[in-house]
């Protein structure tokens, strides 16, 4: 299995996590939207999967607000930011479950990239 470029993050809470993309496709968990999966390690030795889902009805109602479509890339920073995000919030981020991102927080993990 070939291994995607680890990058390190360290969390408020002094933690420093390892993570890297693994993949992604459409959500199994709602329609149309787009699932992001990474794989993280908060002690260098184990590996959990976390996987960020971006809601179409985001994507779409972020489009509206800004009057262009938001492009891979854009999309990928969210779903990256967000789960930088989860560091921050959770002890153990791979048991929070999947990180959904709704319209407001797109619109909030993209406002400081000034879009």
């Amino acid at each position: 299995m070939s291994v995607g470029r680890l990058k390190r993050y360290a969390a408020d809470s002094g933690k420093v996590y390892e993570y890297y993309f693994a993949g992604q496709g459409p959500a199994r968990s709602a329609p149309g939207a787009t699932e992001y999966l990474f794989q993280a390690s908060p002690d260098r030795h184990t590996f959990a999967a976390i996987q960020v889902v971006l809601l179409a009805e985001s994507v779409e109602e972020w489009s509206r607000r800004h009057g262009r479509p938001l492009a891979d890339p854009e999309r990928f920073a969210a779903a990256k930011l967000r789960l930088l995000r989860a560091f921050d919030e959770f002890e153990a981020p791979a048991e929070a479950g999947v990180l959904a991102i709704g319209p407001e927080e797109l619109e909030e993990l993209l406002a400081p990239l000034d879009l």
